[in-house]
């Protein structure tokens, strides 16, 4: 199934199963932005997809609100989200949703 076009963001994009993801979903056609906490692992990642793959990079750790929501504005110029892979283990829900891992967030911020 192709996704031409589609815009994904994928967390921890440097590595494992974060990279894996990634490398998959720019085969696929899909539009990404790669986010994880160090620029180098993430760099290695875009050259791994190869040429033509349509790859923003966004050093963040998602853990911090401040980096959440730079991630969030930059989707939002990108026209939205289409897809989410969120490898990581957390996240919060922009909905205010009752979910596992906003419920995680929220005991984390305090």
């Amino acid at each position: 199934m192709r996704l031409d076009g589609k815009l994904a963001l994928i967390t921890g994009a440097g590595s494992g199963i974060g990279r894996a993801l990634a490398l998959e979903a720019a085969g696929r056609g899909l539009r990404l932005i790669l986010t994880g906490r160090q620029k180098q692992p993430l760099e290695e990642t875009a050259t791994l997809a190869g040429p033509g793959s349509r790859i923003e990079i966004h050093p963040a750790d998602v853990s911090d609100g401040a980096q959440r929501h730079g991630l969030a504005e930059r989707a939002k110029a990108g026209g939205g989200l289409d897809v989410v892979e969120d490898p990581t283990p957390c996240w919060s829900t922009t909905d205010g949703a009752d979910r596992p891992k906003a419920r995680a967030m929220r005991r984390w911020r305090g």
